[in-house]
């Protein structure tokens, strides 16, 4: 028989006046009040149980008197919209239906208040909680389990069939009742968090605190770029959301730190931030920044905090150590159901950049500290003695563990040591629900993948229940992969792809590898026949978010540069000058590594290219009709073919359909079109193979144009050679030259770069020079027509270490860092943040202030782009055929930093 007693009726005042509904034009604020404590127990009729606890150790409430009354409410309100049925409230055991519910608000104690919004309409159903709550500490109940001496949440009462109309007014009256049968275990939906402590809830934030749950947990590498996840939760550590940003700052060891946006921005240490934010609606942030320099204790404190609600700031203590120690990690599910056995792995590391495995050739013995309720077993099915230290063997760097939890829903910690490791606490939690499998969720690095290259660390689906606890599988599953914009394998050197993997009975994750190809956010998407899809968004990385080593501007709508995973280009694909099998245009770089040739650099012509080793060697791809590949043929080449005569190089230049290099030895050969005399052998004749410029004579720079091409000999003398138009060679005059012609003699120069129609160039002691065409005002001089047949000295009193002249514009980099450029600005290629038509004077371009100093500069034919400090990579100017690699055809007057 139930055993219940009736209380007297709960008011509802629903639909209050429209200045008092929150601005919100299509909801009721609806207030509640709860009868008193007094009054309950005035009205209870006898009550017929003297309490107890439940199997799983939760309190039973002794009705609204006795030694654990109903002390705490709460409402929630369903209707027939979605929206209102978002929620799920059920038993563990389904002895009962679950109830779908929409929003909840409350935990408030007996004579207590409570306001909530709720959309207006039809059908509305209010439903009435209560629960016991140890002396009367009322708390938000929205968890995936109930705990901290809470008895189970019990239905009291509802009224159904209401309209609610904003700005109208209503009373009404709902009776409650305790009913011992009419209870549920847990709720489920978007308005609770889930299971773990790395998913944001509803609870409502009471503070902000950090924590660092990877390997090496809790633990910092000194100097190095890492990060510490802040995050908003309740007092029962359960993660809440906000409805506004909250913004705050990080201090170490009681001194604020700057905050990067990125890993990559620390690694190239450009400018930071003194706040970060936890954007509305979520409530995780992982905050970039780099360590200290000293070792020993770290204490991370959140301050400076400004948030819709006051929060307590916690500080915790971490620790620094040098890089290269070892350590050990419990490899396996962050949340485990109780009394199950499940598998995980004891994995040695190395505390580095990389964190990666140490398969060191001696034994290593681990020894293991478990918190209460938490025991590590060398057995599949976690029989005999729990175990205090595991050994993993010679020449491997994991071994198989099993570990098992007992009691309630909570946290708990381990501990792995040892004479040759770092000790390291870390987390295991005791989820919820039981071991049915519910859906798959995705786990691995949300910020590490190279885009297009095999990302060595694995990730993991991983089999789960409704609270998101791991569970073990029945029988064999198959999971399929449903993202296509990723390469799947089953190996760490992503050599075998795969299209599902399997996972094993008694097993709850299995890994896999992937190649991402497309930029940035990703989703990654898993699936199976028996459970419900799961989803995980990852960064991907562009293959410059290192920085890079060098960049060249092509002539001709292309970009080609280096960093450390190799040389990439970009842009119009012209003659298949961006490598087989590429045909169209690329809007963010593409690798170069045809014939698996680790280059040095790559520079692209009209429709080839050709890249130079890091041994030396030339070699070059493309169309060929004008012998500009060097291969002694005419024939096309898909793939790189050496240029002839077996030299080896250090300077190449690629010019519209020619090209030249200087040997090892000095030597100046070029090779391809030569109708202009631009190869300077003394013909117009075209060339096949690389031929001697300047037989005798020693170079240590050269730069070819689509009609002139000019050099500095190992002594420093200028020659400039080819065609004359407006006196671009400098020789005083405007007759062409089809040998190379000393140019400014007396005068001794670094670097030279030439143009389409004018020449620039450094002398030694950093003055610069420009002469020929001066349309648009490409020289620099203060006009915007005309020429100068000789060179002449350009913005007087600045010294240069760097130059690139382009399509009628030219740039350069100053000693001190700064960029300037000046002539054509169609397209904005200039930098300065306007789209004037022609800038006649050096003119500084809009580079943050935290990218300068800046090292390298290249330009083209309305493209330029510059590296700065730390080796960020900036492209700007024409991008209408993917040259600025952005992932978005479009010119910008700006520097837009290349993170694709």
């Amino acid at each position: 028989m139930k055993n219940y007693s009736v209380l007297p009726m709960l008011g509802l005042l629903v639909g209050l006046s429209g200045c008092d509904r929150l601005s919100l034009q299509d909801s009721s604020k609806v207030r509640i009040q709860f009868p008193s404590a007094q009054s309950l127990a005035s009205k209870a009729e006898a009550f017929a149980t003297s309490g107890g606890t439940t199997p799983d150790g939760r309190p039973i409430p002794t009705g609204f008197t006795g030694s654990a009354p109903i002390n705490c409410y709460l409402v929630t309100v369903t209707g027939p919209e979605e929206a209102l049925r978002r929620n799920t409230c059920a038993r563990d055991d389904n002895s009962a239906p679950a109830r779908n519910v929409g929003p909840w608000t409350g935990g408030v104690p007996a004579g207590g208040e409570l306001t909530m919004e709720v959309p207006s309409g039809d059908s509305r159903e209010f439903l009435v909680i209560g629960f016991y709550a140890p002396d009367g500490q009322c708390k938000d109940f929205k968890s995936a389990g109930f705990g901290d001496g809470l008895s189970r949440p019990y239905v009291l009462g509802s009224k159904a069939g209401m309209k609610l109309r904003a700005g109208e007014t209503t009373v009404v009256d709902i009776p409650i009742t305790y009913d011992s049968e009419k209870w549920f275990d847990s709720c489920r939906g978007p308005d609770f968090p889930e299971d773990g402590p790395s998913n944001p809830g509803a609870s409502i934030p009471t503070r902000i605190t950090s924590s660092k749950d990877w390997f090496p947990a809790n633990t910092y590498v000194l100097g190095a770029c890492t990060s510490v996840g802040v995050f908003l939760s309740d007092d029962q550590n359960r993660h809440g959301v906000l409805p506004t940003d909250t913004q705050f700052s990080l201090s170490l060891n009681g001194t604020q730190v700057g905050i990067y946006q990125s890993y990559d921005e620390c690694h190239q240490m450009l400018g930071t931030s003194p706040t970060s934010t936890i954007a509305a609606g979520q409530n995780f942030k992982d905050v970039v920044f780099r360590a200290p320099d000293t070792p020993g204790p770290l204490e991370i404190s959140i301050t400076n905090v400004s948030s819709a609600v006051v929060l307590q700031t916690q500080t915790k203590t971490y620790q620094i150590v040098d890089s290269g120690l070892k350590g050990v990690e419990l490899q396996g599910a962050r949340s485990i159901l109780p009394d199950l056995c499940y598998p995980f792995k004891l994995t040695r590391r190395y505390i580095d950049a990389g964190n990666s495995p140490d398969n060191a050739m001696s034994p290593g013995v681990v020894t293991l500290a478990p918190g209460a309720g938490l025991s590590v077993y060398s057995t599949s099915d976690c029989s005999g003695a729990a175990q205090t230290s595991i050994t993993i063997p010679s020449y491997t760097s994991s071994t198989a563990v099993w570990v098992k939890s007992t009691g309630t829903a909570g946290q708990n910690s381990i501990t792995l040591s040892g004479a040759s490791f770092v000790s390291l606490t870390q987390n295991i939690y005791r989820g919820g629900g039981t071991n049915t499998p519910s859906k798959l969720e995705l786990r691995g690095h949300s910020d590490g993948p190279t885009r297009d290259f095999c990302y060595n660390s694995p990730f993991e689906a991983i089999l789960v229940n409704d609270q998101h606890t791991a569970v073990l599988a029945p029988s064999p599953l198959e999971i399929q992969f449903t993202s296509s914009s990723a390469e799947y394998f089953s190996d760490s050197a992503c050599s075998y792809p795969v299209s599902s993997v399997s996972l094993a009975a008694g097993q709850y994750s299995v890994p896999f590898f992937l190649k991402a190809r497309t930029p940035q956010a990703l989703t990654l998407g898993v699936s199976s026949s028996l459970t419900q899809a799961g989803s995980y968004t990852i960064n991907v990385r562009g293959p410059f978010a290192n920085g890079s080593e060098n960049v060249f501007v092509s002539g001709f709508n292309g970009v080609c540069a280096k960093s450390m995973m190799g040389s990439f280009c970009w842009g119009n694909p012209s003659g298949g000058r961006l490598g087989y099998p590429v045909s169209t245009q690329q809007n963010i770089p593409k690798h170069i590594a045809p014939a698996g040739t680790d280059w040095s650099y790559v520079k692209m012509g009209y429709d080839f290219s050709c890249g130079m080793s890091h041994a030396g060697e030339v070699k070059c791809w493309g169309m060929n009709t004008k012998g500009q590949l060097g291969d002694g043929t005419t024939s096309l080449h898909d793939l790189p073919a050496p240029v002839t005569g077996g030299d080896y190089f250090i300077n190449l230049s690629v010019a519209n359909s020619s090209a030249c290099a200087i040997t090892t030895m000095g030597v100046l050969k070029c090779w391809g079109d030569n109708i202009s005399g631009n190869l300077g052998d003394g013909t117009t004749v075209f060339k096949t193979s690389p031929i001697t410029i300047d037989a005798g004579v020693t170079y240590n720079q050269i730069s070819a144009g689509s009609s002139h091409t000019c050099g500095i000999t190992n002594t420093g003398q200028l020659k400039c050679w080819g065609t004359n138009t407006y006196g671009k060679l400098g020789t005083g005059n405007v007759t062409n030259y089809n040998t190379p012609t000393a140019i400014d003699v007396g005068t001794t120069y670094s670097i030279v770069s030439v143009g389409s129609m004018h020449t620039c160039a450094v002398t030694t002691s950093g003055v610069l020079k420009c002469w020929g065409g001066a349309d648009f005002g490409a020289l620099g001089n203060g006009v915007t027509s005309g020429s100068v047949t000789t060179p002449t000295v350009i913005d007087s009193g600045t010294s240069y270490s760097q130059i690139s002249a382009g399509e009628q514009m030219t740039c350069g980099v100053t000693t001190m860092g700064t960029i300037k450029c000046w002539g054509l600005n169609t397209n904005g290629r200039l930098g300065v943040g306007t789209l004037t038509s022609a800038v006649s004077l050096p003119t500084q371009v809009n580079m943050p202030a935290e990218a300068l100093p800046a090292s390298v500069i290249s330009t083209g034919s309305g493209t330029t782009c510059a590296i700065s400090n730390g080796g960020k990579l900036w492209c700007w100017g024409e991008g209408q055929e993917g040259e600025l690699g952005v992932n978005n055809p479009i010119d910008s007057s700006t520097p837009q930093p290349l993170i694709y």
